[in-house]
């Protein structure tokens, strides 16, 4: 993709206009780089406390509240439904939507 690979600004904005669609790793060096994990408010909680428990597979590097997209403290501006390339919605576990949610789309799930 046609960007500075080592800004970590240029690589949200890539994956946000659609022009980076593959895996980031190598992208940004020197900027953290975690998986993300979504879940309804009634899960949040539970899923919470599992990562605390279990600080070394599952570190928790932020959290947003309910309705929320944008990390703050992490990355100003950034906007969680369309910075990331790609991502699956599990509605269950044996139904997944296809990866990525269309850009300006609002996962109904996060809210």
């Amino acid at each position: 993709c046609a960007m500075d690979p080592t800004s970590s600004a240029a690589l949200r904005q890539a994956c946000r206009s659609g022009t980076h669609t593959g895996h980031t790793s190598g992208f940004a060096p020197g900027h953290l780089q975690c998986n993300v994990v979504v879940l309804p408010k009634e899960y949040a909680d539970e899923f919470l406390l599992f990562c605390v428990r279990n600080p070394k597979p599952c570190p928790v590097i932020d959290v947003l509240d309910a309705g929320k997209w944008e990390s703050h403290r992490l990355a100003p501006g950034s906007d969680i439904r369309t910075d990331l390339p790609r991502y699956r919605v599990r509605l269950s576990r044996s139904s997944a939507r296809p990866p990525r949610l269309a850009p300006g789309a609002t996962a109904q799930c996060c809210a």
